[in-house]
């Protein structure tokens, strides 16, 4: 009951952090409202050029326009959508590597900066904007890549959790609009920003040292495995582990014990496709402290192994079963679906990164129209989280008649194609109205 009651907790503080702190700059067409309101870059064309953008149309009110300073914040938002991805990729790696808490600690730094960039920002050094946003979102990516391992916790719901976390990410773009409704009521963006990095500083790392364990979820799973097989524990906040050399008999003798301390580093997690989809997870080994305890040795004095037992399984068989995951990426069927979401991905960027300048086009530069759509837009991406769980759903489907292990994967693949081409189709609809009814966060929870 206790560590039922846990893992709902920290499922529950995973989702908030999700919405606050992970894919704020999904939320970038809301910010550059603020940000034009505040007349940043704005001096990029105090010589004489009142060009636009090629969606913008002509209007009267020329010393509103400014092509150059539209270039300059989607330069940011493409240089921080890089920085999103790649941190996803650096964050993976420290989490095999270092564990959960150092990589939220990365994190913490990172928005540490953010705060420290907000709070020397002017007009006069707009350029900080760059860095600021960088730093945004490769902290919300650091967050984020700690925060779906939860998803191990739940054996039987391990797709409606998955599904629930990517909805939670899609849905922090409300960040950015809450920013600009703090604006609009009074409240200056330089503080905004710092009261921001301040709360997300704190929540991360109360529920890191409180919450979530030290090396990652699967390294804690496997530790309660090998307590159930009557392994006993010596440090469970460490995750360690008491490993005894000789069989129950040699108990008595004054022989030392051997330790081995598992991490994050030595852990791998593969998903069991029979019965319940029970997770089961494997430790792949630290070599070199392996190789200290020699789980084959034989026992001294040329003595047989007790019951004439051998272990389960060796060090060899693991590094040469899980050693590499380069045999796994180098397939077709992964790189098609790395190309495939790669291009979902681009699609999805170059939305919301030209959303404003569409917006501008549509309604022949109206500010309260832009603003009104701005918001609107918004909340529909919000409230895209309530989808995200129906994907879990048919990422579950096993149908009695159907024998296939991949059919609820292959049907929800089909639904994502699907809604991109209604998407793809209602973006050439030159009504905004229509516009509302984008699926963009409903098909990329799938």
């Amino acid at each position: 009951m206790a560590s039922q009651l846990k893992t709902n907790i920290r499922t529950v503080f995973g989702i908030i952090e999700m919405v606050l702190f992970s894919g704020v700059i999904f939320g970038w067409a809301n910010l550059v409202l603020v940000l034009k309101e505040e007349k940043y870059f704005k001096d990029l064309c105090a010589d004489g050029d009142n060009g636009n953008t090629s969606l913008r149309k002509e209007s009267s009110d020329d010393s509103e326009k400014c092509g150059k300073q539209d270039e300059r914040l989607a330069l940011i938002f493409t240089l921080s959508v890089f920085a999103f991805n790649v941190a996803g990729f650096i964050a993976g790696a420290l989490l095999d590597k270092l564990g959960t808490r150092f990589v939220r600690l990365i994190g913490c730094f990172f928005f540490l900066l953010t705060g420290i960039f907000a709070i020397v920002l002017e007009k006069e050094t707009a350029n900080l904007m760059f860095p600021l946003i960088i730093c945004l979102a490769f902290a919300g990516m650091c967050v984020a890549i700690s925060v779906f391992q939860i998803a191990v916790l739940h054996t039987k719901h391990q797709f409606i959790i998955s599904s629930s976390l990517s909805g939670a990410l899609d849905s922090s773009s409300v960040v950015f609009l809450v920013f600009k409704l703090l604006y609009d009521a009074g409240v200056g963006i330089r503080w905004i920003f710092v009261g921001y990095v301040a709360l997300a500083i704190f929540c991360i790392l109360v529920s890191t040292f409180f919450l979530l364990p030290k090396t990652s979820i699967a390294a804690e799973q496997v530790g309660l495995e090998v307590c159930n097989e009557a392994v006993t524990p010596d440090n469970v906040g460490d995750q360690e582990m008491t490993i005894p050399k000789s069989s129950a008999k040699q108990k008595d003798s004054n022989r030392e014990k051997s330790r081995v301390e598992l991490g994050i580093s030595n852990q791998a997690v593969t998903p069991d496709t029979v019965g319940d989809q029970a997770m089961t997870i494997q430790s792949v080994g630290n070599i070199r402290e392996f190789d200290d305890i020699n789980l084959n040795k034989e026992p001294e004095n040329d003595k047989p192994v007790e019951n004439g037992s051998t272990p389960e399984r060796t060090i060899s068989q693991d590094v040469d079963k899980f050693a590499s995951g380069w045999r796994y990426i180098l397939t077709a069927k992964y790189l098609w679906l790395l190309y495939f979401f790669s291009l979902i991905q681009l699609r999805l960027w170059f939305f919301v990164g030209s959303l404003n300048s569409y917006l501008v086009y549509h309604t022949h530069d109206d500010k309260d129209k832009i603003e009104t759509y701005s918001e609107i837009f918004g909340l529909t991406q919000f409230f895209g989280f309530i989808f995200a769980p129906f994907t879990g759903l048919i990422m579950n489907m096993k149908p009695r008649n159907i024998t296939n292990a991949y059919f609820g994967p292959t049907l929800s693949f089909i639904i994502t194609l699907l809604l991109c081409v209604i998407m793809g189709g209602l973006v050439l609809v030159p009504v905004l109205d229509v516009q509302v009814l984008e699926v963009r966060d409903l098909y990329h929870n799938f």
